[in-house]
Parts: C-alpha cells; structure tokens; sequence
C-alpha cells in the first residue's frame, strides 16, 4: 500500500509517496529537513562522527625488548653470520623479512654484511 504525503508553504509544495514506515520517517524528521527544504542550511554542522578507538594491547610480558634489541641477541649468540631467514626462524614470532632488514639497514655501522647470495650479517 503507498502513502502519501503533500506539504505546502506559499509557493513551495513537496509531495512524497512511499511505505507507510518511509512516510512516519519523513513526518519524524519533518523539524529538521523544511528549514534544508528552505535553503536555510543544516540544523546541525556537517561532521562525521568516528567511534572511539580501540582499547590499546599492552604488550606480551614475556618480550619486553625492542625488535632491534631481539635481533641483536639472535647475532650476538650465533656462532656464524645469518641470513635475515636464519635471524627469522630464531626469534619464533611474527616479524615479517622486511622489518628484520629495515632493522639491520638502520643498524648498519654495527653489522658485517658477507657479498654472499643471500646476504649474512654478523655483529662487528
């Protein structure tokens, strides 16, 4: 079944036809869209409202030191210069290739890089 719904004021006229629900919505929000209708501006200043961020993760009590502490412990106890897979494997989390290779690149002037394929880096 189709409403109908016919406002007038002076010149103006809308007319809106739609469910029974669209129709209650439109006479709810009535107050707030004629002044709009009007060309008198929002009721209200456009923004987008975020939710609120997420609660912050504390960190795992078992690792309280930086990557770039990690990493140097894993050359500091190896007996032979590692490739940045071998420095992976051995510090048993999530670290991905790159932040393992951003760290040495940061740290160059305390490592030893062999021209072997692929690279090992040891500590100097």
């Amino acid at each position: 079944m189709v409403h109908t719904v016919r406002l007038r004021d002076g010149d103006r006229e809308l007319e809106v036809s739609g469910s029974a629900v669209f129709v209650r919505q439109l006479l709810d929000d009535l107050a707030s869209l004629w002044p709009r209708l009007h060309g008198e501006g929002h009721s209200r200043p456009a923004h987008i409202s975020m939710p609120p961020p997420p609660p912050a993760r504390e960190a795992p009590a078992a690792s309280p030191a930086t990557l770039d502490d990690r990493i140097f412990s894993v050359l500091r106890d190896a007996a032979r210069p590692l490739a940045v897979a071998a420095i992976r494997k051995r510090l048993a989390d999530a670290t991905t290739p790159q932040q393992v290779r951003r760290v040495l690149e940061r740290n160059a002037d305390r490592l030893s890089v062999a021209g072997t394929r692929p690279a090992t880096y040891k500590l100097r």
